[in-house]
């Protein structure tokens, strides 16, 4: 895609059996985590790669969606509320950038 375009990714399984996802960024909204989103997407979107399912997390819906919207591989958006474990068994990589990580890191390990 061009700069400033979103890539529109064919549906495949690629995460692991019963996965959803083969990666999520918790705490995708802050400083640290949208540079992380950055970075992926861009790897992601690239000719490259091969397709990757993927998902922003967070507290906030509108905060994730206009992360989302800057991402040219869509990634889908899950929000953190309640039980972390249901969220973190949908992917097979988590990436935490939620902080500061001595209060909110332990609850994803």
């Amino acid at each position: 895609p061009l700069a400033g375009q979103r890539a529109e990714l064919p549906p495949q399984e690629t995460a692991a059996p019963g996965r959803a996802y083969d990666v999520i960024i918790f705490g995708a909204t802050g400083f640290t985590g949208r540079l992380m989103v950055e970075h992926l997407d861009a790897l992601i979107a690239s000719k490259q790669a091969q397709v990757h399912t993927w998902a922003l997390v967070g507290r906030n819906r509108q905060r994730l969606e206009a992360v989302a919207a800057q991402c040219r591989a869509a990634p889908a958006i899950l929000l953190a509320e309640g039980d972390l474990e249901k969220v973190t068994q949908q992917a097979t990589v988590v990436i935490s950038a939620a902080g500061p990580y001595a209060v909110c890191g332990e609850a994803v390990v």
